[in-house]
């Protein structure tokens, strides 16, 4: 299962890279030296060594919480699942350069975000977000790149 969903991370950055992105920049050459953790369960009994978290097509309901504990975290993927909420603590994750949350059930995102000065990805494609309800993000993170919709 681990291997499937690092499969559909790669899946979704390369894709990702045809419809207009810097393949160069985004993909995940840049993370290949570190271990990719597939439960979160497992990442909170390592916490400090945590720096790639996919927990996509996971069933979550909600935002784990301990995902905040993972203050060395550089990679979330919580692509497909059916997240409603994401907490301003996500602040706390300071070192997070991309966050990919796309097809979720997200209205509005938190202010934290824009405490995340590494944050260079952020993918919010496919869930109730438009240009507008990232646009505090994209003032303060100018050098972030935002999916909000994807068009084939």
């Amino acid at each position: 299962i681990g291997k499937m969903r690092l499969e559909q991370l790669f899946i979704l950055i390369l894709f990702s890279g045809f419809l207009g992105c810097n393949v160069q920049k985004y993909n995940l050459e840049d993370y290949s030296q570190y271990k990719v953790y597939t439960s979160l369960k497992k990442a909170l009994k390592n916490k400090a060594d945590v720096k790639v978290l996919v927990l996509a097509s996971d069933g979550l309901k909600g935002f784990p919480m301990g995902i905040t504990e993972l203050t060395n975290l550089k990679v979330l993927n919580l692509t497909n699942n059916e997240i409603t909420h994401i907490p301003k603590e996500i602040s706390n994750l300071k070192q997070l350069e991309r966050l990919e949350l796309m097809r979720n059930k997200l209205i509005e995102l938190p202010e934290g975000i824009i405490d995340l000065k590494n944050l260079k990805r952020i993918n919010v494609a496919y869930n109730g977000l438009y240009d507008e309800d990232v646009q505090f993000i994209k003032d303060a993170l100018p050098n972030c790149f935002i999916i909000t919709e994807i068009v084939l």
